[in-house]
């Protein structure tokens, strides 16, 4: 999310980009489903994987890097000091020990968002050095 409307809470106008757009989209959904009596939980977790190293860019990130298993079906590291584990099964991919955050309005998640976004590795790549 970048830009000048990323800090914007609720609406859109023409200079919006696409997830403050999808944003305002998903929250009038939600308030739509609502008045039908249907009851939205909408919940946030942000994964990096960058590295062969995965992230949670929204837990505590110095306890939470882990090398990249690429064997299929199995656990790529264990679960015994609070480190992400990846676990393949029934065609599905698990990440456990991710941190997910409950979101309850727009200023919440563009907040998640850009504490997610100051968390990511950036690194110079062959690209900067030209």
């Amino acid at each position: 999310m970048e830009g000048p409307n990323l800090a914007q809470t609720e609406g859109i106008n023409e200079n919006s980009g696409i997830l403050p757009r999808a944003v305002d989209f998903i929250f009038s959904e939600i308030k739509r489903l609502e008045i039908l009596g249907v009851k939205v939980e909408l919940q946030l977790a942000c994964l990096e994987i960058y590295n062969e190293t995965l992230t949670d860019l929204l837990g505590d990130t110095s306890s939470l890097n882990n090398s990249l298993n690429s064997s299929a079906n199995s656990i790529s590291s264990l679960d015994k000091d609070g480190k992400l584990v990846i676990m393949h099964t029934n065609n599905k991919v698990i990440i456990h020990n991710l941190t997910w955050v409950p979101i309850q309005d727009h200023q919440q998640l563009f907040s998640l968002v850009m504490k997610a976004s100051k968390a990511r590795t950036t690194d110079k790549t062959s690209w900067n050095e030209r």
